[in-house]
């Protein structure tokens, strides 16, 4: 064993068994849909169509396949959420999918109480869920809703999680398949508010959110893209003879191991058992530590140099391939690292009061505590975008909270898929938008197109009708995509689907026996914009991305 005390003695190598690890996954860094999706990747241009790879048609079915089925059994004892003849009103998958649009609705813009978003008062007036659904049925829905079979999770024998397991590993299966994550992971728990009874419900003192569900999360540093999660349902759940920590940490690991990945974490994972069995499996590992745990070596515990030691000094100890390292900032900090040497460091700036001023100095910093702190930011980008927009609804069913919290899940990554897909298909005039199309636009797009709206998605910006120059010509063109026709939908709300498309007016026209296509050129060219203008409630959302 090597042990040295200062920056100034020795060097420190990696072994030549760990230099011969090299990074090689399974497929290229980034997403990955072409393996999935029969149609042509270039009709992905939508922001629906990245958001139902995570709710696909079978997901959506199997929901409101069970939520009908509770119902029914619900109403039989209570009328409550019945209908005026006493029976259920059934589900169908496009409600379904309006009620999960209403629910980012909310989580964009949040009211205190539900029942405000049906207000008639003239302060909150106007908004989009009156036209869209009744606030009985919103209420109604919420309350039937059920995720799996109500007949199979009622025994004796049914696990805590057994009303949402199927989704949550629905999740984590789609997020693996879609996205493969760069060299970094990163490994940390997140809490989702609820304060509703249940036996995996936590509290934690000294976290942000107190109260609620906590999740093992397995994150991608760059994007904060969400790749796995498990979610803890307490002391029951025995953990192996290794520890609690170890288990996580290897189980969301689990399809990135043998393949040269880095995992960052904290010190509640941190341990030396588990950074020596990652790096048998060729897995390098980082993050810091508790100097009294288990195996962080003995030279390292003594208080006398932490005590004599200045800001900037460091000593390190290399035992079987794991570094361990200490570092004197304001306090000491100790990290433990399988991939990073003892000697590479950056510059920080600090500042310090001598003599009764405030002065800043120059200090060296340890290179790994640096990129331990980048590689530690997945989660925490991930957190911070589902906290900004997240659906979370005070509910009295705990395991409601947890799907809501998938379907964030499901927003947040199928906007970071988007935001790449776009990067590499920027030839596609339909992937085209504005410079800042951040995660708020990203929503309020997918809100739109659930809801099926008019102006819902990206346009281009063609001539109007009543303002087009004469001579431009408007040619019907044949579309692998249908969409509703303009028309139609303006003058009777019909939803009538058609693959005739006019570039020029950039709309979806009929090409049938009655013939949009025609009697819009002929009938609306002449006409004021305001009188072709949809008549659908446009999407109360604008003011707030200014």
């Amino acid at each position: 064993i090597l042990f040295i005390v200062f920056t100034s003695f020795g060097r420190d190598v990696l072994p030549p068994a760990q230099k011969e690890v090299h990074f090689q996954p399974e497929r290229d860094p980034g997403i990955h849909l072409g393996m999935t999706l029969r149609s042509n990747l270039k009709q992905m241009t939508r922001a629906v169509d990245f958001f139902r790879l995570f709710f696909a048609t079978e997901v959506i079915r199997t929901i409101f396949l069970n939520t009908n089925k509770y119902a029914w059994s619900y109403i039989l004892e209570k009328q409550t959420y019945s209908a005026k003849d006493g029976s259920w009103k059934e589900v169908t998958p496009t409600e379904m999918m309006k009620f999960i649009a209403l629910l980012l609705y909310m989580g964009v813009l949040e009211l205190p109480q539900i029942h405000l978003y049906w207000s008639t008062s003239q302060l909150i007036s106007g908004l989009l869920p009156p036209k869209v659904m009744s606030r009985h049925r919103f209420v109604a829905l919420l309350a039937m809703l059920h995720i799996s079979d109500p007949e199979m999770n009622n025994g004796a024998a049914a696990q805590k999680l057994d009303k949402v397991s199927w989704l949550i590993q629905h999740i984590n299966d789609c997020s693996a398949k879609f996205f493969q994550p760069s060299r970094e992971l990163s490994v940390d728990e997140r809490m989702v508010k609820s304060k509703a009874c249940s036996g995996i419900w936590q509290y934690i003192r000294d976290k942000v959110v107190k109260w609620g569900y906590k999740l093992w999360v397995l994150a991608d540093p760059k994007t904060g893209y969400t790749i796995q999660f498990i979610v803890y349902t307490g002391k029951r759940e025995k953990p192996s003879a290794n520890g609690l920590a170890f288990d996580v940490v290897t189980k969301l690991c689990d399809k990135y191991i043998d393949r040269g990945y880095v995992v960052y974490m904290d010190n509640f994972y941190t341990s030396t058992s588990l950074l020596v069995h990652l790096l048998e499996r060729k897995t390098f590992a980082c993050g810091t530590s508790r100097k009294d745990r288990w195996g962080f070596p003995t030279e390292l515990k003594d208080v006398a140099w932490e005590r004599k030691a200045s800001r900037g000094d460091i000593r390190w100890l290399r035992d079987n391939g794991v570094l361990y390292l200490q570092w004197k900032d304001r306090r000491v900090v100790h990290m433990v690292s399988t991939v990073h040497t003892a000697n590479s460091h950056v510059l920080a700036k600090r500042r310090v009061k001598k003599e009764g001023k405030w002065q800043q100095i120059t200090i060296k910093k340890p290179q790994l505590i640096d990129e331990h702190n980048s590689g530690m930011l997945g989660v925490d980008k991930s957190d911070q975008r589902i906290g900004s927009y997240n659906v979370l609804r005070k509910c009295v069913r705990w395991w409601k909270t947890l799907f809501f919290h998938c379907i964030d899940i499901a927003a947040v990554n199928s906007y970071i898929i988007f935001q790449e897909h776009c990067r590499q298909h920027a030839e596609i005039p339909e992937l085209s938008r504005p410079s800042k199309f951040d995660q708020l636009a990203f929503r309020t797009e997918l809100i739109g197109q659930l809801l099926e709206l008019e102006d819902a998605g990206p346009r281009s910006v063609p001539p109007s009708p009543s303002t087009a120059p004469t001579g431009i010509q408007h040619k019907p063109e044949r579309k692998e995509a249908r969409r509703n026709c303009k028309k139609c939908y303006l003058e009777s709300k019909i939803e009538h689907k058609t693959n005739v498309f006019c570039r020029t007016c950039d709309a979806y026209l009929c090409f049938t026996s009655t013939n949009c296509f025609a009697n819009w050129h002929t009938n609306c060219l002449n006409e004021k914009k305001k009188s072709i203008a949809p008549q659908v409630p446009e999407l109360e959302l604008s003011f707030f991305s200014e």
